[in-house]
């Protein structure tokens, strides 16, 4: 009868849907632990970042970059490579901050190599980042580079004034060479 045979049919569409679907839930739940450290990529982003891990951080960001260039229009992977961008400018407003600070030469390297790998900025305009960052750590030393003035005439301390300005200026520029 043809009720049977549509009702057959029906049911024969309605079960492969749901075996269909039920494959996908089985699916999602033997990935259940890879998918879940794949959501929390943004979580772990920023907590490197916080902690100053910034190679990792560095490699994170790498990964979801290929993961977003891998799954373009998958609307979660987009949104969370948003939120990894986020962080990684974060992570140069830090670095920034951290040139502003009194530096060794090799912290100063890895600072800046840090910047370039974020590849948010151009050449050139690194390069005024770390000038202004380095300026404004200069201004801050500045006052107190003729701290110990006491019992010293014009002259010394003209001299002592210079020599320190001297130093500190060869610094910057062997830091931005």
């Amino acid at each position: 009868s043809p009720t049977v045979s549509s009702s057959a049919e029906f049911f024969q569409e309605q079960a492969q849907a749901m075996l269909k679907r039920r494959s996908t839930i089985s699916n999602a739940l033997s990935n259940h632990v890879q998918l879940t450290e794949i959501l929390e990529i943004p979580k772990l982003m920023e907590t490197l970042v916080r902690t100053e891990a910034f190679e990792d951080a560095l490699e994170l960001s790498n990964y979801m970059t290929k993961l977003r260039s891998r799954y373009p229009s998958t609307k979660i992977v987009v949104q969370m490579s948003d939120e990894v961008d986020a962080c990684c400018k974060l992570m140069a407003t830090m670095l920034l901050r951290l040139l502003r600070r009194d530096v060794q030469l090799p912290e100063c390297l890895r600072y800046v190599s840090y910047l370039r790998r974020l590849q948010l900025y151009d050449e050139q305009t690194l390069r005024w980042h770390f000038l202004a960052c380095r300026d404004c750590w200069f201004e801050d030393i500045a006052p107190n580079l003729n701290a110990d003035v006491t019992g010293l005439g014009a002259y010394e301390l003209l001299m002592q004034l210079v020599d320190n300005v001297r130093m500190q200026g060869f610094q910057i520029i062997t830091q931005y060479r």
